[in-house]
């Protein structure tokens, strides 16, 4: 396993103990805006078609869109690259000053179509899902690589409309989202991350490259999948939900 250097911040976020959610839950009329951190859905995917295609995609031009603010001390990130796989949408403008509400350029300016050729499987496997995935990044930590904890606050009203998909789970990689804790991945779910209200961090202390798909998706969904999101926090939050 990797000796990961962690600045102290990032070092106590995943050596310590999350005191676990104890707010209250309501079931949004609209799924997609329910207040919980993370959703697990068990959708049974096919991840080792996708990380066949996946880890043939050449990462060392490709980077995330800020080192650290001016006036950090810490880079927020070691070893972490992502590269667009495809944007097909508008996608939120992250804030990164909620006085001013200034935000961030698009991380995802320009259009890009779906390579049905070099993405064939990913595409494929992922349309199945009864949801129009826009937007698809992937995202590879390398050994030693994480990101400090943060939030990546946008204003959504519907931030669980956005997908982490782990397509590999290296012994001694670990995602963590306050105040949950260690997410217990599972490859074949997929999970829909609360990234505007919950503070998260990723840490790969291994000797192997973690890779994972992020994204967003329309938030007009059908009965299926809302039901399905519907249960699955019923399944996980069901003490909580009022």
């Amino acid at each position: 396993m990797k000796d990961t250097h962690l600045d102290q911040l990032t070092k106590l976020f995943f050596e310590h103990s999350h005191p676990g959610l104890n707010q209250a839950v309501c079931l949004s009329e609209n799924i997609l805006s329910t207040n919980v951190p993370i959703v697990e859905l068990d959708l049974c995917i096919d991840v080792n078609s996708i990380l066949a295609e996946m880890a043939n995609i050449d990462m060392s031009q490709q980077t995330v869109v800020r080192a650290c603010y001016p006036y950090e001390d810490c880079p927020r990130y070691q070893d972490w690259a992502i590269k667009g796989l495809w944007h097909e949408k508008e996608i939120p403008s992250t804030i990164t000053d909620l006085y001013y509400k200034k935000c961030t350029s698009k991380l995802l300016p320009q259009f890009i179509a779906k390579d049905n050729t070099q993405f064939k499987n990913t595409i494929s496997i992922l349309s199945k899902l009864g949801i129009n995935i826009h937007t698809c990044l992937l995202s590879v930590f390398g050994p030693g690589g994480y990101v400090r904890p943060h939030r990546d606050i946008s204003e959504t009203p519907t931030p669980l409309c956005y997908f982490w998909l782990p397509l590999n789970n290296p012994v001694g990689s670990e995602f963590r989202v306050f105040p949950i804790g260690g997410v217990n991945t599972r490859l074949g779910s997929m999970y829909l991350l609360n990234q505007e209200n919950f503070v998260h961090a990723v840490c790969n202390n291994s000797d192997e490259n973690r890779y994972n798909l992020i994204g967003w998706f329309d938030t007009k969904i059908g009965a299926d999948f809302t039901n399905l999101i519907r249960r699955s926090i019923i399944d996980q939050y069901g003490s909580l939900i009022q």
